[in-house]
């Protein structure tokens, strides 16, 4: 019976092995009694068992309680095998390994570290520190410092973890390939970009070896082998998928992630129950990509949804809790509903200063966000206070040189920028230009960025020649790095355009516009908001050439897009609003353009404040 749940168990058929674990189970503690070892070794079956669904065997309860019952099995199973095995048994200390994996999936990551740090040192002692399964507990231990954000310390273990698995699995293991990734991942964390480029450049060589020659190439083949050998509905399988997913989202085609994603949830949901961790986070990433599709509607609904399981399975402070709390308050930001996100940034900001500290740089994220909360209010005083202090945390934190610091920079710039003080913000702009060539080099997205955030600041000084020569530099090589319809391309091409109408060279202005919302309306869909705000731009370059019909028609088109998209009350669409009734009034229409201004004062005040009466 017993070798039958584990077959099921290999299968991913782990209902049908919690079904015969839990009969073993019984059978031996009637048999052999509750601290015989084939009963303690059964218990402890069971709890791995419970740790794949993810759900307890009474009707699908919540996953709290499934991870308070494993949590309890491994304790009791760990404290029987001390009094019956010894403490130095593998079997206790495989125990005391499994109950550190459940504090690092409950978010008790010290808890966790304690034990993952005593289990090592068991392990070491007693099977050697060369020995598969001590170097595992190594990796484990690295990856609890990483979410501790303790990057430093991950990476030393890291280094360790992976010359061993070299020696040891040899360097085309998959273990060993995994740990090249992870180190890589440490690099990238502490700004060592280079470094980390180095890493997966080779991680992405051997993982072709033998295969194909693209990352997506092999996901496919990888997912394929796994539809026939496991089966479309094995965990594995669904991970390949979502891992596909994610590769499709990076290159910006996010209709073909948005389609797996949606696959990837309905199978979860049906194979681990719908409050399962794995579940929530498929609902996650399904959000972020509606995000990224300008969505931002049903990313909202769904990031409630996920909000609300979260909070029922993990509880309020759980970091994944919490994130769920960050991402609502960008999907609010983006819709512009900034007291809403103002109210959650602040909530998020006082939790993660609880149970992380105020240095993790999660915490310092949150600042970061309400940050640039404040500076879409208006508020750049604010703003300009915590993005100091966000600055000066990372440089402590992370270091000078790490991308989330010099980005600190550049949001300290642009909060100078809009409140006008332009040297300055061109003095900071011109380092992190630098910083950027350094650390991420030349044709990295975000040092090209940089270039066009420097031409606005020469464009804010009048400064007509240096501002173009900057913005000339930028599209062309967004399209060598990232492709002509990547979204940052034809963004960079959007700021030219705006670039030409700001100098008057509004035919230049024209082509690239109707270039830009080509591209939005093909890759982004012509009710992203990014698609619209381009049809603004096409509108105000008409407006400037006297062709004051054809801007008209296309500004009423953005205002009733806005209403629909954004709602009534968005910023944007009462900008939009402001563009159409400035157009009546150059019209000699001054009665429309009274009525839009009338609205637009009761939209904003309210109908029985006094400037609106």
């Amino acid at each position: 019976m017993a070798s039958q749940a584990v077959t099921y168990y290999q299968q991913g058929r782990s209902k049908e092995a919690e079904e015969i674990k839990l009969e073993v189970l019984e059978l031996r503690k009637k048999v052999l009694g509750e601290k015989h070892p084939d009963t303690i070794w059964s218990m402890a079956g069971l709890a791995a068992t419970y740790h794949q669904q993810g759900q307890s065997k009474e009707a699908e309860e919540v996953y709290i309680a499934v991870l308070e019952l494993r949590k309890e099995v491994l304790v009791e199973v760990l404290e029987l095998r001390k009094e019956v095995l010894d403490e130095k048994h593998p079997d206790t200390i495989r125990s005391m390994a499994s109950l550190a994996a459940i504090y690092y999936q409950q978010g008790r990551l010290k808890e966790a570290e304690e034990i993952y740090v005593e289990v090592l040192e068991l392990r070491k002692e007693v099977l050697d520190e060369k020995h598969p399964d001590t170097i595992r507990i190594m990796a484990g231990l690295g990856a609890t410092y990483d979410q501790q954000g303790r990057f430093k310390e991950a990476e030393e273990v890291k280094v360790e973890v992976l010359e061993l698995r070299k020696e040891v699995l040899g360097e085309k293991h998959p273990d060993t390939i995994s740990s090249m990734g992870g180190l890589a991942t440490a690099y990238s964390q502490q700004g060592r970009s280079k470094e980390a480029e180095e890493i997966y450049v080779e991680v992405l060589e051997l993982r072709k070896e033998g295969r194909s020659k693209e990352a997506e190439e092999i996901y496919l083949e990888v997912l394929e082998l796994q539809k026939e050998v496991l089966g479309e509905k094995h965990p594995d399988t669904i991970r390949s998928m979502a891992s596909l997913a994610a590769t499709y989202r990076q290159q910006g085609r996010s209709k073909e992630a948005e389609e797996i994603y949606i696959e990837v949830l309905e199978l979860r949901k049906e194979v681990l129950g719908e409050k399962h961790p794995g579940t929530i986070e498929s609902m996650a990433l399904l959000a972020a990509t509606y995000h990224q599709q300008g969505r931002s509607k049903e990313a909202e609904e769904i990031y409630i949804e996920e909000l609300e399981l979260r909070n029922a399975v993990l509880g309020e402070k759980h970091p994944d809790t919490v994130e769920s709390m960050a991402d609502l308050a960008t999907t609010y930001h983006q819709q512009g509903q900034l007291e809403e996100a103002e109210e959650i940034s602040i909530e998020v900001l006082e939790l993660r200063k609880e149970v992380l500290g105020e240095k993790h740089p999660d915490t310092i994220e949150s600042m970061a966000s309400l940050a640039a909360t404040y500076h879409q209010q208006g508020r750049s005083k604010e703003a300009e206070d915590i993005s100091v202090e966000v600055l000066e945390l990372r440089k402590e934190v992370l270091g000078a040189k790490h991308p989330d610091t010099i980005w600190s920079m550049a949001s300290l710039a642009t909060t100078y920028h809009q409140q006008g003080r332009s040297k300055e913000a061109e003095e900071i702009y011109i380092e992190v230009l630098e910083l950027r060539k350094e650390v991420l080099g030349e044709k990295h997205p975000d040092t090209i960025w940089s270039m066009a955030s420097l031409a606005a600041t020469y464009h804010q000084q009048r400064r007509s020649k240096e501002t173009e020569e900057l913005s000339l530099d930028v599209p062309e090589p967004m399209k060598e790095v990232l492709g002509e319809k990547h979204p940052d391309t034809i963004e960079s091409m959007a700021d030219l355009a705006t670039i030409y109408h700001q100098q008057g060279q509004s035919k230049e202005a024209e082509e690239i516009s109707v270039q830009v919302l080509e591209l939005r309306k093909e890759v982004l869909g012509e009710k992203h908001p990014d698609t619209i705000a381009s049809m603004a731009s096409l509108a105000a370059t008409y407006h400037q050439q006297g062709r004051s019909k054809e801007a008209e028609e296309i500004y009423i088109e953005v205002l009733e897009l806005r209403k629909e998209v954004l709602g009534e009350k968005h910023p944007d669409a009462i900008g939009s609003m402001a563009d159409l009734a400035t157009t009546y009034h150059q019209q000699g229409r001054s009665k429309e353009a009274e009525e839009i201004y009338i609205e637009m004062l009761e939209l904003v005040l309210g109908e029985e404040h006094s400037d609106t009466i």
